[in-house]
């Protein structure tokens, strides 16, 4: 977020802060690098993984409802996919399943 500095102070403050020497023009150019959100492209996103992640949240809140509707919506959106079949299959398997469910949900 930039400084907000009146006109009339601002030739103060560039001489405060050092303006034009080559440091704090690389400082500069490092924060503008670092506010860049990591050269990650929106297309970089997985929205499946966003939905597992809303999922899990809801679940963890205990709005079981909420976190199976998530997960249908899912499925029925990219069937091909089986991370939605798993993270659903966390709530209905048998408790001696839950475990297997569980430890492959981790991969």
């Amino acid at each position: 977020m930039p400084i907000l500095v009146p006109l009339r102070m601002k030739s103060e403050f560039d001489w405060a802060q050092g303006a034009g020497s080559s440091d704090s023009q690389t400082r500069l150019a490092d924060l503008e690098a670092a506010n860049d959100n990591g050269g990650q492209k929106p297309q970089d996103i997985d929205p499946i993984q966003v939905d597992l992640l809303l999922g899990k949240a809801y679940s963890d809140w205990g709005h079981i409802s909420d976190a199976v509707s998530v997960y249908d919506k899912l499925i029925n959106e990219h069937p091909e996919d089986f991370r939605g079949y798993l993270a659903k299959a966390k709530f209905f398997a048998p408790e001696a399943a839950k475990a297997l469910v569980d430890r492959y949900a981790q991969r």
